[in-house]
């Protein structure tokens, strides 16, 4: 297994580590392919679209039976998002009692949403494992963690408001847990609805980098200063209902308030080996 790459940054006038790579080579959407995939994972595009992942009428039967079924929220954030599933980088902040807070819930979790997915007779996180297995030859799993079982994969989201600036890695909130060994990491959303307006997700051509941590993390929140993606190059992502999107989570990112709902299947893959990743939430 390879070690996480070694970003070697310039430093902007704020003192900040501008964009640490080579720029995109394109901002096009690009189809999932072998070669786009490997791309995707060493930042070199900055998106995959899967067009027509679900067909409209896979979706309408998904939101159907979500829409019967109890919602929570992240803890503590502001704006509020709703969601179906644990996450774990809500829990990775509590010390002793972290593991325990995630996968005492994570069991029943994915039974909801195997549910859920039975119902609506449609299975999005075992669609995309099966297209990555014959199309691609990249096997995968759920994540596993060492004395406490699966990962839950396959958070069920609502954001109608907006997401703050921030990123996500397993480095960041994995230490101690098994995503800490990926050694890239993709976020995936399946657009259940698109909202009548809003709701684009903007990805900057910035990864997080570990001294984040100390100049440009905001104390008490899941968000980072904006100074870090000064003058950083981006990708504006747009939702739409049965699109499924794919992006490198280790560049800061963002989801702006939408008109109407905007509901999302979504998951986090990592490689922890060449053409092997897993699935987690």
């Amino acid at each position: 297994m390879s070690q996480h790459t070694d970003l070697t940054s310039t430093i902007n006038e704020y003192g900040i580590p501008s964009s640490p790579h080579m720029a995109w080579e394109t901002h096009r959407d690009q189809t999932l392919s072998k070669v786009n995939f490997r791309k995707l994972l060493d930042n070199v595009i900055p998106v995959i679209r899967i067009k027509n992942f679900a067909s409209p009428e896979e979706c309408e039967r998904i939101a159907s039976v979500v829409a019967q079924t109890k919602f929570g929220a992240y803890e503590q954030l502001d704006p509020p998002i709703l969601k179906i599933g644990p996450s774990q980088f809500e829990s990775h902040e509590m010390g002793a009692q972290a593991k325990q807070h995630y996968f005492s819930s994570a069991m029943d979790a994915q039974l909801t949403c195997n549910e859920i997915y039975e119902a609506a007779e449609f299975n999005p996180i075992v669609r995309l494992m099966d297209m990555l297995r014959a199309d691609l030859a990249v096997s995968s799993a759920i994540a596993e963690e060492a004395g406490w079982g699966s990962y839950f994969a396959g958070t069920i989201r609502q954001i109608d408001n907006s997401a703050k600036l921030h990123a996500d890695f397993g480095e960041i909130t994995g230490t101690g847990w098994q995503i800490e060994a990926v050694d890239a990491q993709l976020a995936i959303n399946l657009f259940l609805t698109e909202p009548e307006e809003g709701g684009h997700t903007t990805v900057y051509n910035r990864p997080w980098v570990p001294r984040d941590e100390e100049i440009g993390h905001v104390e008490g929140c899941y968000s980072y200063q904006r100074d870090l993606v000064q003058g950083a190059d981006y990708k504006i992502i747009t939702p739409i209902a049965g699109d499924m999107v794919l992006f490198n989570s280790r560049n800061y990112h963002e989801v702006e308030v939408s008109c109407g709902s905007r509901l999302t299947a979504s998951t986090f893959l990592g490689e922890v080996q060449p053409d092997h990743v897993i699935f987690w939430s």
